[in-house]
């Protein structure tokens, strides 16, 4: 916590990846509260940066929107951090985008919502294990089995 951004300092590399990092910890640990209030930040670094270490930035806004009940705004995040993700192509965050927006969706539980979190949920396994990336293969087979 004590590398997060504070008003009066200069941004740096390790404030900015504290943010996207601290973001989804909170969320997995069950602290939204706490991750909603990095959607300031979190959103300030998703204008200037497109992936930072292993979160594509507007990932981690998402994440904290979410967190926030914010779910339009979570939703745009979202999107944009799957299409770009696409787009690169970057076949890492490809699944970490996918599991986080259908995190979302499961939280939000709008109508279609449920479906839609288990097809993405069933995508992030599948190009988790393709690519070995375990951690989301085991976070996504634990949404889904919840979900």
């Amino acid at each position: 916590m004590r590398f997060l951004p504070r008003p009066g300092t200069s941004r740096s590399l390790g404030s900015w990846t504290a943010v996207l990092h601290l973001t989804q910890a909170l969320c997995l640990s069950g602290r939204r509260e706490e991750g909603a209030l990095l959607q300031a930040d979190a959103e300030k670094i998703a204008l200037e940066w497109v992936c930072g270490s292993s979160v594509p930035a507007r990932t981690a806004a998402g994440i904290a929107a979410a967190c926030g009940l914010n779910w339009s705004r979570a939703e745009e995040h979202h999107r944009a951090a799957i299409a770009r993700m696409d787009e690169i192509p970057d076949r890492t965050a490809q699944p970490i985008t996918r599991y986080w927006y259908a995190d979302m969706l499961v939280e939000r539980a709008a109508p279609g919502d449920l479906e839609s979190a288990r097809a993405l949920l069933s995508d992030t396994i599948a190009e988790s294990e393709a690519i070995g990336l375990r951690l989301y293969a085991r976070l996504a087979r634990e949404r889904l089995a919840r979900a």
